[in-house]
């Protein structure tokens, strides 16, 4: 369990290293995580997630599992880049860099994903 949006960032540049998404999907990760502090069911004071990474020979799947939340369904708000917006950006940001992104309901909570497109793939 992750609890820190550093963490997952850390986390994902180092399974990561030797990708040319790799950046991406550090990006990618911390808006995620970002997503699970802020708005999951998992407590204020101490939060927490997991942090997923799938690699295929073309391309990575990042998830981030969070506690869920019964108030929304995660959804992109931001339609295009406003520079003085605060919040609202995250998923906008995932839906550009990603090729496909979702959320899907589990047991315990909920899983938002991204799958990126990997073209240096060992």
């Amino acid at each position: 369990m992750l609890r820190e949006v550093s963490s997952a960032r850390a986390f994902v540049a180092q399974v990561l290293a030797d990708r040319s998404v790799a950046d991406v999907a550090v990006q990618v990760v911390s808006e995620l995580a970002a997503n699970a502090v802020l708005h999951s069911r998992s407590d204020a004071r101490i939060p927490s997630y997991v942090v997923a990474v799938e690699c295929d020979f073309d391309r990575v799947l990042i998830s981030v599992m969070d506690e869920g939340s019964s108030v929304r369904v995660p959804h992109q708000v931001a339609t295009e880049v406003d520079a003085d917006r605060e919040h609202g950006r995250g998923l906008f940001i995932v839906s550009a860099l990603s090729k496909a992104w979702g959320a899907d309901e589990v047991t315990h909570g909920r899983v938002v994903w991204a799958e990126l497109v990997d073209d240096s793939a060992p």
